[in-house]
């Protein structure tokens, strides 16, 4: 059951994801990319960054936002922990898409 305050997240792979909150409830496009090379560790990567971002007290929006491209890049690479990015290579592939 669901509690006051939590957010509940369902993932669909390249399809995006579903943020819901007790107030809000918004469907994200995921990033696209050039050509998915190996999706294994997206899903990982995405839980994880956002666990430690919301944990670090970041706002939601730009936890998920930071999440959803750390995965993306995620899936342009072979493997699972070795294809995750840098946190650089997160600010750069964020700039080209702003």
């Amino acid at each position: 059951s669901r509690r006051r305050g939590q957010v509940w997240i369902t993932t669909f792979g390249a399809s995006g994801l579903t943020v819901e909150t007790d107030t809000d409830r918004r469907d994200l496009p995921a990033y696209s990319v050039a050509q998915t090379v190996d999706s294994t560790g997206a899903g990982d990567f995405l839980a994880g960054y956002l666990t430690g971002a919301r944990a670090a007290s970041r706002e939601l929006q730009r936890a998920l936002d930071d999440a959803m491209a750390g995965a993306a890049i995620s899936v342009t690479r072979k493997g699972a922990a070795i294809s995750f990015p840098t946190h650089e290579e997160l600010v750069e592939f964020q700039s080209l898409r702003a």
